[in-house]
Order: C-alpha cells, then structure tokens, then sequence
C-alpha cells in the first residue's frame, strides 16, 4: 500500500499499459511506491491527487469493489465510479513541482 501521512498533499498515479504505479513521499512516512495491474490501454499518463480525497472515497465504497476512472488527461476532474451505483468526482492536482 502507499503510505501516506497527514502532511502528503499528492499521490502521484502513474498510468501505463496494463499497470498503474502509485506513488506519494511523506515527511514521517517518507517514500512510497506500489504497481497495480490494471486494465488500462491508454497513453502513458500521470496524474496527481489529494490523498484526503481519495480515502473519503474508499471510506464509503466495499473494500472488494472494483472501481473504473474516466481520464481525459492530467488536467480534468476524473470521474470514479464504483458499480452503477456510485460516482465520484475529483479534482486532479499538478505534479509539477512534487518530489515523487
């Protein structure tokens, strides 16, 4: 799992063919990174997150769900959805001066 503390302000998510790489770098927990096999075809893309966004998320969806992102690309909000039943707007962040 990527660690995060309360002092990360971006998990870095890394799309490639067939694999995403989370990344994250925080100040107690220090540096992180985890691949995940992924269906995903797409360009290679990065895009970054508020990780208090994303665990609000997870708060509220099964542990076991399966979740779909529609990406544009790093600038647009994603929407996350789980199931037919729930959506999740957020908000991408710039990754441009971030260390991970």
């Amino acid at each position: 799992a990527v660690m995060v503390d309360n002092e990360t302000k971006r998990v870095a998510f890394r799309f490639g063919k067939n694999k995403l790489t989370l990344e994250a770098q925080g100040a107690t927990t220090g540096r992180s990174k985890v691949e995940l096999p992924v269906g995903y075809e797409g360009r290679a893309m990065d895009v970054g997150f508020n990780p208090a966004y994303l665990v609000e998320m997870l708060k509220v969806v099964p542990a076991d769900s399966e979740l779909t992102l529609d990406l544009i690309d790093a600038e647009t909000p994603v929407l996350i959805h789980c199931g037919a039943d729930y959506s999740y707007l957020v908000v991408p962040i710039s990754l441009k001066s971030s260390p991970v």
